[in-house]
């Protein structure tokens, strides 16, 4: 399944300033590692080509389109990094501006675009991360499926990511829906089979996977929807995190 992370334009009210000064931009975007590299590695170059200065605003994609939406009014904010499916609530919000015609925009494939408001900047895969100190330590199998998170073996030791909140959750709900005979024009499929195959499993419904590795570490968590770079990084941290490809 694919996770989009998107990039949107917003007002540029704020680069209003006196003809002198440096402009400065504002952007909404994930902290931590994410923040680090932009910050070290793309931001700098950025600033010195186009002679403005750059600020990030850190948080997650439900923190940053909370903050856009209280200030619609007043924008604080010049361009945002959201979720694929958060980045659907604020264009549906009327938070973003069309992008404008560019040679660089036109060489995004159309499929990396949201309605003409978003591009995308990276594509990656969802798939399940799993705990793989409790699986050796049991000696589970990896997991294959993503009818695995129904598995009667980890019952109260799922982690799920809310569906509101984050893409991760969102993708693993929409593959177990078309397990179930949906598909993204019709979720009722998934909706209806929750209760009485994942839903059970089911710890803690979470707004953000940054809780995911203190779980992890207090073997709360066994298994849950993620990403292969979100696994590595934790494992870099010391988390006993592995990542499996579902059929």
């Amino acid at each position: 399944m694919q996770s989009r992370l998107a990039l949107s334009c917003l007002s540029l009210a704020l680069l209003a300033g006196t003809a002198h000064a440096t402009p400065t931009l504002y952007l909404g975007m994930n902290g931590g590692t994410m923040e680090r590299v932009y910050a070290d590695k793309v931001l700098p170059a950025f600033e010195k080509a186009n002679n403005v200065k750059v600020v990030i605003v850190p948080g997650t994609s439900s923190d940053i389109l909370a903050k856009v939406q209280a200030n619609q009014a007043n924008p604080q904010m010049h361009v945002m990094f959201l979720d694929d499916g958060i980045m659907y609530r604020a264009i549906s919000m009327g938070l973003c501006d069309k992008l404008a015609p560019s040679p660089p925009l036109e060489q995004i494939p159309a499929k990396a675009r949201i309605k003409d408001e978003a591009v995308a900047v990276t594509l990656g895969v969802t798939g399940l991360g799993y705990n793989a100190r409790m699986f050796k330590d049991k000696g589970w199998a990896a997991p294959t499926s993503w009818m695995d998170l129904a598995d009667s073996r980890f019952k109260d030791k799922v982690v799920f990511q809310s569906l509101a909140s984050s893409t991760f959750g969102l993708h693993g709900f929409l593959m177990f829906n078309r397990i179930q005979g949906g598909d993204e024009t019709n979720v009722e499929p998934g909706f209806k089979a929750w209760p009485t195959t994942v839903g059970p499993n089911v710890l803690e419904y979470i707004a953000s996977s940054a809780k995911i590795s203190e779980m992890v570490q207090t073997d709360e968590a066994a298994i849950f929807p993620l990403t292969p770079t979100q696994v590595a990084t934790q494992k870099l941290l010391g988390i006993p995190m592995e990542y499996a490809q579902p059929k």
